[in-house]
């Protein structure tokens, strides 16, 4: 089970029309999908499998779009602290609990703690996750949340 520890990274599929020459993603990389439900940033742990592994199921799901492998995989792996610091910069509070295993909460719109990071309850592999506190931001804070994150650590090809 993923701990989502500050250190701990998570795997962004970075879909053709969103790389760039410099290796670094374009904002709309690190948005919500459009055809997912507003259930939150879909990632994968590599607490759970290898970069290698998590570009083999990105290269299954996503056939279609990769022309049956005539384009790499090319996915970005920032840390859950990249997450929180670009969250924490778009005025999101990301607060730790338990000293011992991280879990990070946010507050929801009911006012209530809510994870900021789950292990998807309706995973697709072992390893996919939601960074949860996305679905929170309104329109402009999640594109400057993902402006912040396409200044992350580059993409790789595989």
């Amino acid at each position: 089970m993923p701990t989502f520890a500050p250190n701990q990274r998570l795997a962004r599929y970075i879909r053709p029309e969103y790389r760039q020459r410099t290796r670094r993603a374009k904002p709309p990389a690190f948005m919500q999908d459009p055809e997912t439900t507003n259930d939150g940033l879909s990632v994968n742990t590599l607490e759970v499998h290898t970069d290698n592994q998590i570009a083999a199921i990105y290269r299954e799901k996503f056939k279609a779009e990769l022309a049956d492998g005539a384009i790499p995989v090319a996915m970005s792996t920032p840390r859950v602290e990249d997450y929180n610091i670009a969250a924490e910069g778009v005025g999101m509070a990301i607060a730790g609990h338990y000293p011992q295993e991280p879990h990070w909460t946010n507050p929801g719109p009911d006012g209530h703690d809510e994870p900021s990071y789950v292990l998807n309850d309706k995973p697709k592999n072992e390893s996919h996750c939601l960074v949860r506190f996305t679905r929170l931001l309104d329109e402009a804070a999640e594109f400057r949340f993902a402006v912040r994150m396409a200044r992350t650590p580059t993409y790789r090809e595989f």
